[in-house]
């Protein structure tokens, strides 16, 4: 493992070259303009209510074959393109029998095709949602609050844990508040199904097509991070206007998003995928290394490529000689003291303060 896969190790961005954050916080606003602002032509039908006009149980079929405008005429192929047009699938019983009806929405492509929701991702298995739902927004506040977020909080974090580990943590807290969502979703509609009455707190039971969208259980997780880096650090809140250390800062939010979730207020769903995101945080960022396999999808990160320095650096410990243990000390030492001299003293980890005792102890 080399020096800048360790987790005490700051990796700013090169001069010129936009930081992580800042490519997140770029393609989050582009995709936000497309959803916003939808194109004729550009709009793909999105599930939005089921419902049973005749009485009695079964399972109903959705007949996929034709879509039909409210007013029972059958919808263009114009019509299922244009955002904003409502229109209907019908549902057949066992013997073919018109029952009831699925309800659709015509949206921007981009959130049909992306948001999160129990049916897509786990009954479909449309897994790809885990990752594309923390790109889309519902409004301009969301996106705003989301992204100014991740702008004050992410940066700190991209520096302490390198580019590539960054996006890896950021990704996989946003992956981990949808399987939140999931879980709580999926239990709480099975408890509709087997006791109706039955309401315990933290399920969701709203339906399993409810769709999830949002940046927010990445943000949590960068938040957490924040408060284990840097946990004497003061944020000044605009309402109220009072100064908190980020430690303090971060557990209260989190705390706030928990109660809600346990209260069952309106965006229990969205809650839920914060507190998935901050557990998510808590733990990858007391063990970023579980983090280097995370984009091994077609390459083994562990392995070295092309020998030379990278091959040293994966040669394992108690294979290196006390020469070479000297020599990758000595760079970790230097690393944290450029840190300290570029950023000041207060922004080193308990980690870095730690290694410069031991290189101080080890000169005496």
């Amino acid at each position: 493992m080399g020096i800048y896969d360790r987790d005490y190790a700051a990796r700013p961005a090169p001069r010129g070259k936009l930081s992580v954050t800042m490519w997140l916080i770029i393609i989050n606003c582009v995709v936000f303009l497309f959803t916003a602002f939808p194109i004729n032509g550009l709009g793909w039908p999105m599930i939005r209510d089921y419902s049973r006009v005749t009485p009695g149980g079964g399972t109903l079929t959705e007949d996929t074959s034709k879509y039909y405008l409210p007013n029972g005429a059958p919808a263009t192929s114009r019509d299922l393109r244009k955002p904003g047009t409502d229109v209907v699938r019908i549902l057949r019983d066992a013997d073919g029998k018109p029952a009831g009806k699925a309800e659709y929405e015509v949206v921007p492509a981009l959130f049909s095709w992306g948001h999160f929701s129990t049916m897509a991702a786990f009954l479909q298995l449309q897994v790809w949602r885990l990752v594309t739902f923390q790109f889309l927004h519902g409004s301009l506040l969301h996106i705003a609050f989301n992204m100014v977020g991740l702008w004050m909080m992410g940066r700190p974090v991209e520096e302490n844990l390198g580019a590539r580990k960054y996006l890896a943590f950021y990704l996989m807290c946003g992956i981990c508040g949808g399987l939140m969502y999931l879980i709580l979703n999926g239990l709480g509609n099975i408890m509709l199904a087997v006791a109706p009455t039955v309401e315990i707190p933290g399920l969701l039971f709203n339906r399993i097509y409810t769709p999830l969208v949002g940046a927010s259980a990445g943000v949590f997780g960068v938040i957490m991070a924040c408060a284990y880096l840097s946990p004497e650090t003061q944020v000044q809140l605009l309402f109220p206007p009072i100064a908190l250390k980020m430690r303090t800062f971060a557990y209260a939010y989190v705390l706030i998003a928990l109660v809600s979730l346990l209260w069952g207020t309106a965006n229990a769903g969205g809650e839920a995928a914060h507190v998935g995101g901050a557990i998510a945080g808590y733990f990858f960022i007391r063990n970023s290394h579980l983090l280097r396999d995370f984009f091994d999808v077609f390459t083994d990160s562990r392995k070295s490529r092309g020998g030379g320095a990278k091959a040293k650096d994966k040669k394992p410990l108690f294979m290196k000689s006390e020469a070479e243990k000297d020599v990758e000390f000595q760079k970790r030492v230097d690393a944290v003291l450029a840190k300290a001299h570029e950023k000041g003293i207060h922004t080193l980890t308990k980690k870095e303060q730690d290694l410069l005792k031991e290189a101080t102890r080890r000169s005496l």
